[in-house]
């Protein structure tokens, strides 16, 4: 039997009807006024024409609501969904408090014990106190995964509630894999995708969404030969589902980064070779990936970050130098800028800052520096001119960089100091200065093969690979 249970409602004013047409209608030739018969649903059961029924969901072809034309207003919007899975307190990572159930309720996940407060340690609906939080300029060092050779290519998100998700390779059994943490302390290990006719996995990229979905872009390897840029989504309620293939043929996925908007569309970045194109990619929401957008020839990373008009500001770099290119949201691309003619700086990364100024952290590839490029918002010659200094040149530095900007405009840099195989973190300061580089890991070879930083709630959060162990390891800072 057919009931409103099987539905969701929105914009209800009074008991909605439904209209449907027969098994034997042309459903596209059916109006509202010249088929169908009338349902009410009284909260109980459905009444057809003033008399009691059952309505069989198999008979009959739900053709959607019709407006109550005699009063001039819609009864509601009707629209099929499966039915709703409520999510738990564990599963959020939440032990005090209530929080919505995701289905239109809400639960209680308990109280705190002595000492404690919900909310205390600055994780809402956790228990904690104001002593648990993190003091400046310290940095804890733990390990994720040890199951043999994992932590290579490793990207990292971390929700507003404390719940960290990182993604990386594990070489041995040759498996995409997902480790989520949530706020209590508890680490959860999860298969993305098991390789079959492939050998490897590389260039990962993460994001989250409003909902807690994670989104993936990632490169994978064949042993033949060739690469290709794969997509995989991770349901909050379902987990992670199939991964589709972007772009196959030739060789290309490298150096992918991903975004996504307000509005649920993906913005990727990418380079293909041969020849060597810098590619941009928009997927809108609840559609399919578009045809590709050529932004430049070059190699390397790539990096792209979006304003909150809707346009995306792009990096990348080729024989040249460092370059930077602004698409309008109609889809026009200015020319691009030369952001540093200083070598070819492979490995970079950018963000916006809140008023739209663009930060980019890279390598300086003939000098082997960390540096920092400033681009002021705005057309020349009153803004958009870009400002560049060197951060670290203690040693052959800046590889593998990821960076993150916290919502006082501070910019956070975790890179690798490749001559002494270190991990290492540098950070401004509130006036626009620049702290000292510190060293975060120095405990054998670390930081190989990819860093993944995000900053969240006055943390900054860094997962990498620690080369000598062969281990996934995750470095949690307060600047």
């Amino acid at each position: 039997m057919l009931t409103p249970a099987n539905y969701w409602t929105a914009n209800l004013t009074r008991q909605p009807t439904l209209i449907y047409a027969d098994p034997q209608g042309q459903a596209s030739t059916l109006t509202w006024s010249a088929h169908g018969s009338t349902w009410r649903w009284d909260g109980t059961q459905w009444h057809y024409q003033g008399l009691s029924g059952s309505l069989n969901i198999n008979s009959f072809t739900i053709i959607g609501m019709v407006p109550t034309s005699s009063i001039m207003y819609y009864d509601a919007i009707l629209v099929p969904v499966t039915a709703c899975v409520a999510t738990t307190c564990q599963s959020q990572g939440r032990n005090c408090g209530s929080i919505p159930d995701g289905c239109g309720g809400t639960l209680f996940c308990g109280t705190c014990g002595a000492g404690l407060s919900c909310g205390g340690g600055g994780l809402p609906d956790v228990c904690g106190s104001p002593a648990s939080a993190c003091t400046p300029g310290s940095w804890t060092l733990s390990t994720v995964d040890s199951a043999g050779d994992v932590g290579r290519r490793s990207t990292i998100a971390v929700e507003s509630g404390g719940r960290i998700h990182i993604v990386y390779y594990d070489v041995d059994n040759h498996r995409l894999k997902h480790a989520v943490k949530d706020p209590t302390g508890n680490w959860t290990i999860e298969i993305v995708e098991v390789a079959a006719n492939f050998e490897d996995y590389a260039e990962t990229a993460l994001a989250i969404d409003n909902a807690g979905g994670l989104h993936l872009s990632y490169q994978r390897r064949f042993i033949t030969g060739g690469e290709e840029l794969r997509y995989a989504y991770r349901s909050p309620a379902t987990g992670w589902g199939t991964p589709v293939t972007v772009e196959a043929g030739g060789r290309t996925g490298f150096g992918t980064d991903l975004l996504i908007d307000n509005g649920g569309g993906l913005h990727l970045s990418y380079h293909r070779m041969n020849p060597d194109e810098i590619r941009y990619r928009y997927r809108p929401p609840g559609g399919g990936w578009q045809t590709p957008e050529i932004v430049g020839w070059g190699y390397g990373d790539t990096a792209l970050d979006r304003d909150p008009g809707g346009g995306i500001h792009f990096s990348y770099s080729n024989s040249s130098g460092l370059y930077y290119r602004f698409r309008e949201p109609g889809g026009n691309w200015h020319s691009e800028e030369l952001v540093s003619d200083a070598g070819q700086p492979i490995n970079r990364d950018l963000a916006l800052d809140s008023q739209d100024g663009v930060h980019l952290a890279y390598q300086s590839f003939s000098g082997q520096t960390l540096d920092h490029a400033y681009r002021a918002p705005g057309t020349p010659p009153t803004g958009g001119q870009w400002s560049r200094r060197n951060l670290d040149n203690s040693g052959s530095l800046g590889s593998y960089i990821s960076m993150d900007l916290d919502s006082a405009d501070r910019v956070h840099i975790a890179y690798r100091d490749h001559g002494n195989d270190d991990l290492k973190y540098i950070g401004s300061t509130l006036q626009g200065t620049w702290n000292a580089p510190v060293v975060v890991d120095a405990q054998g070879q670390v930081a190989n093969y990819g860093i993944g930083l995000d900053y969240s709630a006055g943390q900054v959060y860094a997962s990498y690979f620690d080369w000598t162990q062969g281990d996934l390891k995750i470095a949690i800072g307060c600047p």
